[in-house]
């Protein structure tokens, strides 16, 4: 099945370009600004709205209060997914909490008949592929849309644990607010997924075992060239050092030919938007002809699963 994949609305901090926020702007960048909101630690962010001490949920609350009159509501009578932060001071219940609030400014989504949660945080666009595709394999549902909202907890406060680990300076990268809006549906050319598999990083296992468990699965299963890999990256060591390590596993289906893409770097960290966001961005360099073959995108989000999928394009 290939899918035709458009952005409804996308803002990275005060950009609400699409050109600019995926890097396709010739003349034009995200322009992270320098902050200090404790007065201790300076660090560039990419703010939606003021760095003014709000908790990590009223934060992204606040967002969407600015953002939620941009979005219209076209796409409230279409099936929904939600995808959700993954940080752990938010406990599963939290995530339920959290969408009752999403609900105070989107009434429409309390009686949704087709709405679905994935609080997965950096890979839950991922975990979402299997119910967007077979919602569009019903032929009640023409479109299937996606919402994603975050905030990097550096950008909060009163932020538990493990948040308090993501905000400390080694995380380093650009700190960054992002929501994205798009719509998916069946068209005769456009992006294929062709291969997707998970697996979830416990803490007894060594770090990056799930990483190399994905790479040898795909070197098992998938059996293809990877010409665009799209690299986990958000200035963080840890981050990068599970799928560095386990990169070989890949062989040999990775090689000169391979351009190893970390959109991090130009975005920052968007925590549940990061998988909605490569996607975008791999995507949109298939429409242009930077891109022909296939891509492999993995995302580790910041707790337990690890996904992997693989793309091409079909005319």
């Amino acid at each position: 099945m290939s899918l035709e994949v458009d952005i409804h609305y996308i803002q990275i901090g005060d950009c609400s370009s699409s050109a600019i926020a995926l890097g396709l702007s010739q003349d034009k960048r995200l322009m992270p600004k320098l902050i200090n909101p404790t007065g201790n630690i300076e660090y560039h962010a990419l703010p939606i709205i003021d760095c003014h001490g709000l908790p990590y949920q009223q934060r992204l609350l606040s967002i969407l209060e600015q953002v939620y009159p941009k979005l219209g509501e076209d796409w409230l009578s279409a099936p929904v997914c939600i995808l959700m932060p993954h940080y752990g001071d938010i406990e599963p219940s939290s995530h339920h909490a959290l969408f009752a609030s999403y609900c105070d400014f989107l009434p429409s989504l309390v009686k949704h008949p087709n709405c679905y949660l994935f609080p997965y945080g950096r890979s839950a666009l991922l975990l979402a592929w299997r119910k967007i595709e077979t919602l569009l394999n019903n032929d009640q549902f023409p479109d299937v849309w996606v919402l994603a909202i975050d905030s990097d907890p550096r950008l909060s406060t009163f932020l538990g644990e493990e948040s308090q680990r993501l905000a400390e300076p080694s995380a380093g990268g650009v700190a960054s607010d992002s929501v994205i809006l798009a719509r998916f549906r069946k068209n005769e050319s456009g992006l294929k997924r062709h291969w997707f598999s998970y697996e979830v990083q416990t803490n007894s296992a060594s770090g990056g075992s799930a990483v190399e468990a994905l790479f040898r699965r795909y070197q098992q299963v998938c059996k293809q060239p990877v010409f665009q890999f799209y690299a986990p990256f958000n200035g963080t060591a840890c981050l990068a050092d599970e799928w560095v390590t386990a990169y070989h596993r890949l062989a040999p289906w990775v090689g000169t030919q391979t351009q190893v893409v970390m959109s991090g770097v130009l975005s920052g960290e968007l925590g549940a938007c990061t998988g909605l966001y490569n996607l975008l961005h791999l995507y949109a360099r298939y429409q242009s002809g930077e891109f022909l073959y296939s891509t492999l995108q993995l995302e580790i989000s910041e707790q337990l699963f690890r996904g992997a999928a693989m793309y091409t394009w079909h005319n």
